[in-house]
């Protein structure tokens, strides 16, 4: 928390929360502290695959919810939690190769949800590029390449390979998304292009699943 001039690379994170049926797994979390100023973070060239499990389900009471398999999570303890006016700015994600994160596919009082890379951080806002990813095999009863939440002006998703989303529920072209813009105050200034999608995926959601906001995304010249 509160740490500027990071750079994480060349690593392997593997097979992290591949027991447990309750609790949430992730390879990398970034946060920030309350004022804190984040900025000149690079995650990049690295190989994140088999995080959780397909029987991984957060017990969890709403609205405390930091879901349950992510690759690389930017946020707070619990999502969307307010920590005041911290920011977290030039945060580069690239060149990393993301699979098989999963979490349960069965619906019950808690729906799992697995996500590739999740910003959801409740300070002011997150500016990142997200670029030339791989992610492959994103499992649960949502599966999210990227999601983008609450505020995320200026960032960039560009130049991504997504595939095989919900693909082992056999969920396939059902709550499987590429990119998930929720809820977020940036939203106009996010650019969404020259990613590839498997013609399983939806490329695109918009949601408004905590307060309604603008919502115009700029996602042009996307492939599948």
């Amino acid at each position: 928390d509160g740490k500027s001039h990071v750079t994480v690379t060349g690593n392997t994170f593997e097979s992290i929360g591949t027991t447990p049926t309750t609790g949430s797994a992730q390879a990398i979390h970034l946060s920030a502290d309350t004022n804190a100023i984040v900025s000149d973070v690079t995650i990049t060239n690295n190989t994140i695959t088999n995080i959780g499990n397909t029987n991984l389900v957060y017990a969890y009471t709403a609205p405390l919810d930091p879901h349950d398999a992510k690759g690389i999570y930017v946020g707070d303890l619990y999502t969307g939690s307010s920590l005041g006016t911290g920011t977290i700015t030039s945060l580069t994600i690239d060149n990393n190769d993301i699979s098989y994160v999963l979490s349960s596919s069965t619906s019950g009082s808690h729906v799992a949800q697995s996500y590739g890379v999740l910003i959801a951080f409740g300070g002011l806002k997150t500016e990142a590029t997200i670029s030339n990813n791989t992610f492959d095999t994103i499992d649960g009863n949502w599966a999210k390449a990227v999601a983008l939440w609450f505020n995320t002006p200026n960032t960039y998703v560009t130049h991504n390979d997504i595939r095989n989303l919900n693909t082992l529920s056999g969920g396939i072209g059902t709550n499987g998304i590429g990119v998930d813009v929720n809820s977020n105050l940036g939203a106009s200034s996010v650019h969404i292009n020259e990613n590839t999608f498997d013609l399983n995926t939806m490329g695109l959601l918009i949601e408004n699943a905590y307060s309604p906001v603008a919502t115009n995304v700029d996602a042009t010249n996307n492939y599948y």
